[in-house]
């Protein structure tokens, strides 16, 4: 057995781990097979990636073995004999979802993957003891056919296109509009300047302040003031903008949870009915392979290898400081640029079909940058000025909750945030201008429905919300439960309505838009802001279980009563105290009975609350993700 046989061996092992894992995670989304360079990113980088580490896993106990054996040739043949039972158990198990004895379905799939362990164990052993029957071309040979194999079977068995449950249709008459839906994350609806916000921080430098391009389109369209979500993390909020459907209801209740494949999403009603799609995220846990929010999409643009290889490898084999050097999100330079290149080149093909896009920007989010100053604003600093707020508080004995006292140098650390974040907007904006500007350049604007909103808001310095949770969004107060929500383009009425709204209704009032029948989920469309306007139904939105709260509350736009881990209930009537400091719980014992009929009404997701001990079973990639963007602590 010469030495080439057997680093082929080793390649061949590291490989086909790869594939196997990749065609594990990407069960329920098929966009990843759709072409052969999709093909290739997905299932064949994890395995060049596993193929290398093959061979290093290989070397290391040939290493190992020989200085106990003295004897290179017995090494290797040691070496090679344990490498492929090794890679089946650390890889190939790790395919399997959950705990090892979880589910009986689990229990027995890991008890099968020790017993090819040990079969694979035995198997090689056999072979090597007729080296003749294992030369370095059989070996390569016999991995690039397996490598096929795996490729063919992928390519045969998992969804292509759009599922049988999407039902969009595309109904008859003129040309069908173009759709341009964009996500800025973490944006507050009073942060704009069409609210009238106006900036003492002059982000941009040039006096138009956070939002001009988002000012201009909300100017020609319908702008909604008091849109809702219903839960104030990205996935969760994200998947019920996408389906019209509850986190509740839909199971995604925290970041980097996958979507049930039997939810039908928006892309596969616009896939169905014709449309190109595609779409471009920016930050990691919306990774198709991570949050299966690529059905349907045709192009699902993520922060791609780079991920991969964290969330498939670096988890395995590196140290988090190495692993930290691969990024965790895409700026909204990058991700603007790439998605007008795309919108650019495919408005210039002659037979277009019309297109369904997604853009999310991610920059409003913590860590905030001050793009005037360069000046960061970091998790660490975050940490400790809540720190120091604390001890302040205490020494003046107006408790933990309150930065009453604060120093100047926490009245200027809270500028200095508020600055960044103003900054980080208008960066986000100005994406957002590109986006508009591609459409302009392409003569497609005019027949483009563009909706733009957010996942979320976030807490300021707002006194009615622990110091510590400044400049997140952890609770259920209205910075952080509505968002901006701005439509324009053929069909939509001008107008600006105090309606109470909920962006589980954005799917579907795009399919309205564009004549798609079908609906989506138990979302409607938005109304019209000049109408007549019925009932507003109450809405209810969970805030943030990564850390550790089960916080609700439900709004129907003039009363909102909320329901806070182990705080009394609260009720404020939002007309007349919109900044939710007066709690009437006592006064209206009516619309606490009516409203606390619907939270009792609405099931608490079965783990909603992230306790320590389940956030240690997080995977380790999974746990450094949500640690570096202030998820959990």
């Amino acid at each position: 057995m010469t030495p080439a046989s057997v680093a082929c061996i080793w390649l061949a092992v590291g490989a086909l781990a790869g594939v196997a894992e990749s065609l594990s995670v990407a069960r329920g989304h098929g966009y990843y097979f759709n072409t052969i360079s999709s093909l290739l990113s997905f299932l064949f980088v994890p395995a060049a990636a596993y193929a290398v580490a093959g061979v290093l896993v290989g070397a290391i106990l040939t290493l190992l073995l020989g200085a106990f054996t003295r004897s290179l040739r017995r090494a290797l043949a040691l070496s090679t004999s344990l490498c492929l039972p090794f890679f089946i158990i650390l890889f190939w198990g790790a395919a399997l979802d959950g705990r090892f004895f979880g589910t009986v379905g689990n229990a027995l799939g890991h008890i099968g993957m020790v017993a090819a362990a040990v079969a694979a164990l035995i198997f090689v052993r056999r072979l090597l003891a007729r080296p003749r029957g294992l030369s370095a071309r059989f070996v390569a040979t016999a991995s690039v056919a397996l490598l096929v194999v795996c490729g063919a079977i992928a390519l045969a068995a998992l969804p292509h296109g759009s599922p049988a449950g999407a039902q969009g249709r595309q109904a008859s008459g003129p040309p069908s509009p173009n759709v341009l839906l964009v996500t800025i994350d973490t944006l507050r609806a009073d942060r704009t300047g069409y609210s009238g916000y106006i900036s003492t921080w002059n982000p941009g430098g040039d006096g138009l302040g956070t939002t001009p391009a988002l000012d201009a389109l909300a100017s020609a369209g319908a702008v909604y003031t008091n849109a809702i979500v219903p839960e104030v993390v990205t996935d969760p909020s994200h998947a019920s903008l996408l389906t019209g459907v509850p986190p509740w209801e839909h199971g995604v209740i925290r970041n980097a949870m996958p979507l049930p494949t039997d939810v039908p999403v928006l892309a596969e009603a616009f896939a169905a009915a014709g449309y190109s799609t595609a779409a471009f995220v920016a930050v990691e846990h919306l990774d198709g392979h991570i949050s299966h929010l690529s059905r349907g999409f045709q192009k699902y643009s993520d922060c791609g290898w780079e991920d991969r290889f964290r969330h498939h490898v670096g988890g395995k084999f590196l140290g988090r400081h190495v692993r930290s050097l691969f990024r965790h999100e895409r700026d909204a330079r990058d991700v603007c640029a790439e998605a007008s290149a795309w919108l650019e080149a495919h408005v210039g093909h002659p037979e277009r079909p019309p297109f369904f896009v997604w853009v999310h920007v991610f920059d409003p989010h913590m860590p905030y940058v001050n793009h005037e100053t360069g000046r960061v604003f970091s998790l660490e600093e975050r940490a400790a000025y809540a720190e120091r707020a604390r001890v302040i508080g205490e020494d003046m004995g107006t408790g933990v909750d309150t930065a009453t006292g604060a120093s100047g140098e926490e009245i200027s650390t809270a500028m200095t945030a508020t600055a960044a974040y103003d900054s980080e907007i208008r960066f986000a904006d100005d994406g957002l201008g590109s986006l508009l500007d591609a459409l302009t350049r392409s003569g497609v604007t005019g027949e483009t429905i563009i909706c733009v909103t957010s996942d979320h808001g976030e807490h300021m310095n707002e006194t009615h919300v622990p110091v510590d949770q400044w400049f997140a969004h952890v609770d259920v107060f209205d910075e952080v439960c509505r968002v901006p929500l701005v439509l324009a383009g053929p069909g939509v009425a001008r107008g600006v309505t105090e309606r109470q709204v909920s962006s589980m209704d954005v799917g579907a009032t795009l399919l309205s838009l564009a004549r798609i029948g079908g609906g989506l989920g138990e979302g409607r469309p938005l109304p019209d802001p000049r109408g007549e306007f019925g009932s507003v139904r109450p809405r209810v939105t969970l805030a943030n279980p990564h850390r550790e709260l089960d916080h609700r509350s439900v709004r129907d736009g003039e009363w909102k009563l909320m329901e806070r881990g182990g705080l009394p209930f609260a009720l404020y009537d939002l007309a007349a105290d919109p900044g939710e400091t007066m709690n009437i719980i006592h006064s209206t014992p009516e619309v606490v009975g009516r409203l606390g009929a619907v939270l009792s009404e609405t099931p608490v997701p079965e783990g909603f609350s992230m306790t320590r001990e389940a956030e240690s079973e997080l995977d380790p990639a999974l746990r450094e993700m949500l640690e570096a963007l202030g998820y959990i602590q």
